[in-house]
């Protein structure tokens, strides 16, 4: 409870004012998202602002951060997604930008409305796509049928729950070669695949060979497919 004190620093003794800061700092940085509940002048102090920002939401509690380098810089680094919370000049940068995506590989920063003039940036789409392929479903539509981008984010296994088949152009949805690497990974998604390749036996032995004949993949294909090669669920 001495931290209440913190705001009245100059009615502390500087060696006591520390270990009180140092104490919340570290309760901080363990419950980051109680940064909300804080009277905003314990941000003055920026050991204790900093222990609140590697939760990037918490920036927005904190407006005299918000385009400041040295303070933004060190937000960012932590999590790129914080763009969405500081000053526009940062997401008007185009350094910044590409800073901020090559830190957010746990999250879609594509998703976010500061982000939304660069999804059709070439250069920047795919970046972000090979930080995080989750990015592909806020990219513009020409690159839902770009086939080079489609086999980057479809071959990237990192985290085989985050699909991206459904994505794709219809063009693409119906190519063998993207099917055939999508089949290879660990949750192939199987039914956003075109109707052609539900019924496609080469697509269907790939699924096997990786999957085994009686994975809950193959119940996405045809009823011809599911005939030949016995699939009995």
């Amino acid at each position: 409870m001495s931290s209440v004190l913190l705001p009245y620093r100059k009615e502390i003794d500087e060696e006591k004012y520390k270990v009180i800061r140092d104490s919340l700092c570290t309760a901080l940085e363990e419950t980051p998202w109680l940064a909300k509940q804080f009277d905003y002048r314990y941000y003055r102090d920026r050991e204790i602002a900093k222990a609140v920002l590697s939760y990037p939401d918490n920036m927005q509690y904190l407006p005299e951060y918000q385009a400041d380098d040295d303070m933004v810089l060190y937000a960012m680094e932590r999590d790129g997604t914080v763009i969405e919370y500081v000053d526009k000049k940062y997401s008007d940068n185009r350094d910044w930008v590409m800073f901020a995506i090559d830190h957010s590989d746990d999250g879609a920063i594509l998703s976010l409305d500061c982000m939304m003039p660069y999804r059709t940036d070439k250069e920047i789409v795919y970046r972000a796509c090979k930080v995080d392929k989750q990015n592909f479903a806020y990219v513009d539509e020409k690159f839902q049928d770009d086939y080079n981008l489609a086999k980057i984010v479809i071959a990237d296994n990192r985290n085989p729950y985050d699909n991206v088949y459904s994505y794709l152009s219809e063009r693409l949805k119906n190519d063998q070669s993207l099917a055939l690497l999508d089949a290879a990974t660990d949750m192939p998604d199987v039914e956003y695949y075109s109707d052609s390749l539900k019924d496609n036996k080469t697509v269907a032995k790939k699924l096997i060979e990786v999957h085994g004949a009686d994975d809950w993949c193959l119940k996405y294909m045809s009823d011809r497919i599911k005939r030949i090669f016995g699939y009995k669920k």
